[in-house]
């Protein structure tokens, strides 16, 4: 039975990436302090890594996990250069091809929904259905969003719920070929969703069509990226994500790699938080302001949700029941189970803490839990906020459940500390959120 100690594990979670994956034949490509893993498109720097498609991050044991399968004991050997060559777990794409939800006859349902909520003019509506990129499904009368290749083919579909806050980018899409349109001339925009696509044509409608347009669905690059390798008359970029910090620090980030190669870079910024929000503005809605940094709300959650916790009693058989909260969750997830493992987590980080036979107070661990965000990686919508819990959750009962380590007294606190602000995070902008 393998043991590790904290000194080993932190070793593990402080390995150099880029090393690490040159050293397993993959693929990187220097980018100053920083190294980029093209195949996944991931960025490393030392021991951290960001996905912004996957609106993931982390250390490298957490980067082994999520990439190459591995639970905590085998991410750490892995790491350490105690096992076998493993390669990287099968990517998204090449896991399930992409199935389109099946097409409403009409679109009655999105047309007055992006007009009377959006305020979308009917004539920019009508130019993508038309194209066949903007549809209405025929379950649940969803917005849907597709992105095709050159040979006009289906790669890509974002759904956006009529009816409430639900936004998902379909298991099977290629993020490379997000919904997009290719113009004539040399000049491309560039979104952070297709809401705001839409709404940013609606307020500058002159001649949009001799342009092109694309919604990244994230704040990743690669399918701005593979429209100006499949276009090279595209020279002139225009950046409009959000005005907010996970928008500033993409268009910084996107635009300083686009003129290293030549491109010629603007920024637009809207005046509220997005041009989806500028538009409701103009239609005299309140909207939302600009810079919204969620720091704050994110701390004011955490006091709000220690205090919840502290003024219970400690739960009895606290392990059996968040190893069930988390089976649970990951069988039906809803709002309500999400605030009731949270309650669980706090105790749970508490008691391990106590293991550890470093006890921390529930103010020390308010701290603790607020220095844990990072407001660069909070991005990302209610699907993949959740998807990000149910990964670390997995991760958490599979360290739990390996009875093949001795384990140090604290090797479960950082987990539960991610788990924790994940829980927080979802909860806060579900509450919180407008869109």
């Amino acid at each position: 039975m393998t043991s590790y100690t904290k000194l080993q594990i932190d070793a593990a979670d402080h390995c150099d990436l880029a090393a690490f994956l040159l050293s397993r034949g993959e693929t990187v490509r220097r980018k100053g302090r920083e190294s980029f893993w093209e195949k996944r498109q991931v960025w490393v720097n030392g021991s951290k890594w960001y996905s912004h498609y996957d609106a993931a991050g982390g250390y490298a044991i957490d980067f082994v996990m999520q990439y190459f399968g591995l639970s905590f004991p085998d991410a750490v050997r892995e790491l350490l250069g105690e096992t076998d060559f493993i390669s990287p777990a099968p990517a998204r794409d090449e896991r399930k091809s992409l199935v389109l939800p099946e097409r409403n006859p009409t679109m009655n349902q999105v047309y007055a929904y992006l007009m009377g909520q959006r305020f979308i003019t009917r004539e920019v509506i009508s130019f993508f259905a038309h194209e066949r990129t903007l549809y209405e499904d025929v379950r649940y009368h969803n917005c849907i969003f597709v992105g095709l290749d050159e040979q006009g083919q289906p790669r890509h579909c974002h759904m956006r719920s009529t009816t409430g806050d639900f936004k998902l980018t379909v298991s099977g899409s290629e993020a490379a070929y997000s919904f997009h349109h290719d113009g004539e001339d040399d000049l491309i925009y560039v979104f952070e969703a297709p809401i705001d696509l839409l709404a940013f044509l609606t307020l500058h409608p002159d001649s949009w069509q001799k342009h092109s347009y694309i919604a990244l669905c994230s704040v990743s690059e690669k399918a701005l990226l593979h429209r100006l390798e499949v276009n090279p008359n595209l020279r002139r970029v225009v950046l409009c994500l959000d005005n907010d910090t996970t928008g500033r620090a993409a268009s910084e980030r996107i635009g300083s790699q686009l003129r290293d190669r030549g491109y010629a870079v603007e920024v637009m910024i809207p005046e509220r938080k997005d041009w989806d929000e500028d538009l409701k503005s103009r239609n005299g809605l309140d909207s939302q302001p600009a810079g919204a940094d969620h720091t704050e709300g994110i701390r004011r959650c955490c006091h709000e949700y220690i205090a919840a916790a502290s003024s219970k009693k400690k739960p009895t058989m606290l392990t059996e029941k968040l190893r069930d909260a988390l089976t649970g969750l990951t069988l039906r997830p809803s709002v309500e189970k999400v605030d009731a493992l949270l309650s669980l987590l706090l105790w749970q980080t508490k008691e391990e803490y106590r293991k550890s036979l470093s006890p921390v107070t529930w103010e020390v661990l308010e701290e603790k839990l607020c220095a844990s965000y990072d407001p660069l990686t909070d991005n990302g919508n209610t699907d993949s906020r959740l998807r990000r819990i149910l990964t670390d959750g997995k991760a958490l009962l599979d360290l739990y459940a390996d009875n093949r380590s001795m384990r140090t007294m604290d090797c479960f606190i950082p987990p539960l500390l991610k788990l924790c602000i994940a829980c927080i995070d979802y909860l806060y902008h579900e509450g919180s959120e407008t869109m």
